[in-house]
């Protein structure tokens, strides 16, 4: 609740401190396409429209046939974000529907302050229009004309504008300080006042932010934050206790450009959480002393331990070790203690690097007695044979000999015990059939101990050989395979991890329709998704992801159906001429330059501004049509088509007696 209150505040502010220096409109050139951004339009305004004339032109083109205004369908609303940006608003707006969220983002403070920072918002509000047929170094007049709710141009205003690369924002966020709480970072900054001028487009600001344990920068939120005045704030509650942060900002303008990086400021939360507890304490009698190990904590900060011990498990434990034990030892010995036949009781607990110290871990029993072990096994020997593997070995008697303990480690000196009670000493063999009996990992090491045990306990050296199973068996495959058109006509694929622990790599592969898999890429295990910027639109493709193990055994392969498409429409087709020769119409026009050009469709009327009907039923694949049916007096537009079914708008309309460039 906290965090939609404070997000709605900081947009009135936004809101209205850019409604009272805000011009109407907002003409920013870049290249080959102009934005024209509706600021602070006039209160009566319901629509506008967008007309353009270039330099040396007498009349102006109107490029808005239909009025522009905001989207009226709330249904319609969620095809104009990306899935990041809309749940993310959701969010914060808590709209579990379309509904709730189409009278969020409507509400004019709320709308208002989010058009300045997402150029989608602003197309949903109808404060848009993005001319992309405007050439470089080009000069341009556009005229914005309001209309009201009758219908009727009330207004309009004229600007002029040469077409040339957009040049950022030029000035760096500076003086960035930091105060850090129990669960948040909470950042300050500043930046020069707004001016209203129209040159002054910054609307906010992109934090970037990734902890010690990151590779790379991220931006904090999905769009842009806000700029409010000179000194503005930002509080990260997305942080954990003992982590440290990395932070800087850049400055990011209507259309989205982005500034200089700021400095990098470094800011680590305090560690109030002390570590738990050690795991597996045992105290191990030895002649005059007791040696008490230990499992590590669980806490990545861990320094050292402290060792605490009674005479009775509910009696007092005091710490018997001077300075802590450092982390890598694990192990203390304990001299002072009676060869009487006393029980002493230990207790280890964990320091971290803040030194808060955890609490004590469960009870070690040791009573000093024979400590004398017997000698280690002689001969030990392994057979493979269905993934189990049987030991032997000679045993070493002695008098007190009680019998055996088997280890087995996927790491050197991290040994599991399997057995509990010791085998018996006239049994030496054991036969480790794996969990639930199934056998062991294929293509593992594995390191087996064996030690003998005499009836005091006392575990005598443990003798090692170190085992391999066969690896024959391909690792699981990918439970799962999705691919996802981008708006640019690429495809991210995507996938479940596989759940095989030899796991090493992924293979993706790519297969048309009729053809045979191509493998076009390998990624590394800690992936699941990739993007491929190579397909062709409008191109029918299955896509293949399998595993592959440390060994190079391949799993099955997991497809996808696919075909890619953008949701860019091509260019509007220029030069169409007309003209009546042989009883029939000829058309012909310029080639359209784009690289997924299908084709082109024909239309015909009757009239100008009549209803205009296709001829032809498949894209027109060359750059003239004849239309026998056609007469003197009718009218003819042509669209481009991309192969991913997008339309251009249609050229103007054009007649025998006339030939325009739109």
């Amino acid at each position: 609740m906290r965090l939609l209150a404070n997000f709605f505040l900081l947009l009135f502010a936004a809101e209205a401190l850019f409604a009272q220096k805000a011009p109407p409109f907002l003409i920013i050139p870049d290249e080959n396409k102009v934005y024209v951004i509706l600021a602070s339009p006039p209160k009566e305004m319901v629509s506008w429209t967008v007309s353009r004339k270039a330099k040396g032109e007498k009349e102006f083109t109107l490029f808005t046939p239909e009025p522009i205004t905001k989207i009226k369908d709330p249904l319609l609303i969620r095809e104009f974000f990306p899935e990041e940006e809309y749940n993310w608003l959701a969010q914060v707006f808590k709209a579990e529907d379309e509904f709730t969220f189409y009278r969020r983002i409507m509400d004019p403070g709320v709308g208002g302050a989010l058009s300045l920072v997402s150029l989608n918002v602003a197309k949903v509000l109808g404060k848009l229009f993005i001319d992309t047929t405007a050439r470089s170094n080009e000069e341009y007049i556009y005229r914005i004309s309001f209309i009201n709710y009758q219908g009727e141009e009330f207004s309009r205003v004229e600007a002029r504008v040469i077409v040339r690369k957009h040049k950022p924002p030029p000035n760096q966020v500076t003086k960035i300080v930091f105060s850090v709480g129990k669960d948040y970072i909470k950042l300050e900054w500043d930046y020069p006042k707004w001016t209203g001028r129209k040159e002054d487009i910054v609307v906010g600001f992109n934090i970037y932010k990734r902890s010690l344990e990151e590779g790379e920068f991220k931006k904090v939120l999905p769009f842009p934050y806000l700029r409010t005045g000179e000194r503005i704030f930002y509080i990260d509650r997305k942080v954990e206790e003992g982590k440290t942060y990395e932070y800087y900002l850049t400055a990011v303008d209507l259309i989205g450009a982005e500034g200089p990086k700021s400095e990098v400021v470094v800011v680590k939360v305090k560690d109030i959480t002390p570590p738990p507890p050690p795991l597996e304490v045992v105290a191990t009698p030895e002649e005059g002393e007791i040696v008490i190990t230990w499992e590590p904590s669980l806490a990545e900060d861990v320094v050292g331990y402290n060792i605490y011990r009674s005479w009775s498990i509910h009696g007092e434990f005091k710490r018997i070790n001077k300075e802590p034990i450092p982390k890598e030892e694990r192990r203390f010995v304990d001299k002072d203690v009676s060869a009487t036949g006393m029980l002493y009781v230990y207790r280890v607990s964990a320091i971290d690097d803040d030194g808060l110290e955890g609490e004590k871990s469960t009870a070690a029993f040791g009573m000093p007695k024979d400590t004398t072990p017997p000698p280690a096994v002689a001969n030990l020997r392994a057979k493979v044979e269905k993934r189990m593997v049987k030991l032997t070995w000679e045993p070493q008697r002695t008098p007190d000999l009680d019998g055996y303990y088997v280890y087995r480690a996927e790491e050197k000196e991290r040994l599991f015990r399997l057995v509990g009670p010791p085998v018996s000493k006239n049994s030496p063999f054991f036969v480790d059939s794996g969990f639930s009996s199934k056998g062991l990992y294929p293509g593992r090491n594995y390191y087996y101990y064996v030690s003998q045990v005499d009836i005091a306990m006392n575990e005598g050296k443990r003798t090692m050989i170190e085992v391999k199973i066969p690896d024959d068996e391909p690792p699981m495959p990918p439970p799962e395979v999705y691919c996802q058109n981008n708006d640019d006509g690429t495809v991210t694929v995507k996938w479940q991890v596989s759940l095989a622990l030899d796991l090493a790599k992924y293979y993706i592969y790519r297969q048309r329709e009729g053809a045979s898999p191509q493998r076009i890429a390998e990624v590394g295990m800690n992936t699941n998704s990739y993007l491929d910027r190579t397909c062709e639109k409008g191109v029918a493709y299955y896509y293949f992801v399998s595993a592959v193990d440390s060994v190079g055994n391949e799993s099955e392969r997991i497809k996808f159906h696919i075909t890619p498409r953008d949701i860019y429409s091509p260019p509007t087709p220029k030069g169409l001429k007309v003209s009546y020769v042989a009883n029939r119409i000829n058309l012909t026009w310029e080639k359209v330059l784009a690289d997924d050009l299908d084709g082109y469709n024909v239309y015909r009327s009757e009239l100008p501004t009549g209803v205009y009907v296709k001829l032809n039923k498949k894209p027109w694949k060359t750059e003239g049509f004849s239309d026998p049916e056609g007469k003197k007096g009718y009218y003819y537009r042509v669209t481009s088509v991309d192969t991913s079914g997008n339309e251009s708008n249609k050229s103007e309309p054009a007649t025998v007696s006339e030939s325009r460039v739109p």
